[in-house]
């Protein structure tokens, strides 16, 4: 049983996720493979093109049939916990309405407050495992969802959740795509704290850098400043740098 850190047990979500973005993967990566073979094909025998050539398209070809049919189960368990999640909206909706009734008919004093309080009771308690139910269902959609989209890690459960933050993913040629260049976003911390998160799109933070930075080095004139700004400096750099390999995963996972 694979429960997350509200208990929620996720175990066959996580199993239908897994298996699909473990074949999704691999399906990927012999795709990648067969792009790669064709184009040193004049530098091969014909012989063991031919070999590898045969293996890949056998793979894929036996592969995408189950994939479909995952991607398809995915849709329908995402349809039928959302058709749920729904129900689950409409009966916390009815039963707010009647807390909310039987509130104002206490303000008016057409009851006791021990009638309130025994009517209450029940209609609370209803609405908690209504509510607990409605967060079980929401995480499931979530890891199915997490699926479909790319952004599920096999084990690990989403992408932004275990990409090594130094890292830059490669493109399907195996080239880094520098879709924000951590380099860049250092380079930019260095010469001031706060626009490498700009430039990685981070403008908030980016802003509560710079007023942090300007603050500190403004303390300069007693002795903290001389401790806070080279840390909120180094720190500045190192945030922009994982932060752009977070930037490139989440973009990654998206195309």
């Amino acid at each position: 049983m694979e429960n997350n850190e509200q208990g929620i047990d996720l175990t066959a979500e996580n199993d239908l996720a897994s298996r699909f973005a473990e074949l999704y993967i691999q399906v990927k990566d012999y795709e990648s493979k067969l792009a790669k073979l064709v184009q040193i094909k004049e530098q091969i025998s014909n012989d063991r093109f031919n070999e590898l050539n045969k293996e890949y398209l056998d793979f894929i070809n036996q592969s995408k049939p189950v994939l479909n049919d995952l991607e398809d189960l995915l849709s329908k368990k995402i349809k039928e916990l959302s058709d749920k999640e729904s129900v689950l909206d409409n009966e916390i909706n009815l039963l707010d309405s009647q807390i909310d009734q039987e509130k104002k008919m206490l303000g008016a004093g057409a009851i006791s407050k021990a009638e309130y309080e025994n009517k209450l009771k029940p209609l609370d308690s209803s609405r908690k495992s209504l509510s607990s139910k409605k967060v079980s269902t929401s995480r499931r959609i979530s890891t199915l969802r997490n699926a479909k989209e790319g952004t599920f890690k096999p084990g690990k459960g989403p992408i932004l959740d275990w990409w090594p933050p130094w890292k830059t993913p490669e493109g399907p040629d195996g080239i880094p795509k520098f879709y924000k260049n951590p380099s860049i976003a250092v380079v930019l911390s260095f010469f001031w704290a706060g626009l490498g998160q700009i430039y990685n799109g981070q403008i908030g933070k980016g802003v509560i850098f710079i007023i942090a930075y300007v603050a500190s080095a403004l303390s300069m004139l007693m002795v903290i400043g001389f401790v806070t700004t080279p840390i909120l400096w180094v720190w500045g750099m190192y945030d922009a740098y994982t932060s752009a390999g977070k930037v490139n995963a989440k973009i990654m996972a998206r195309t």
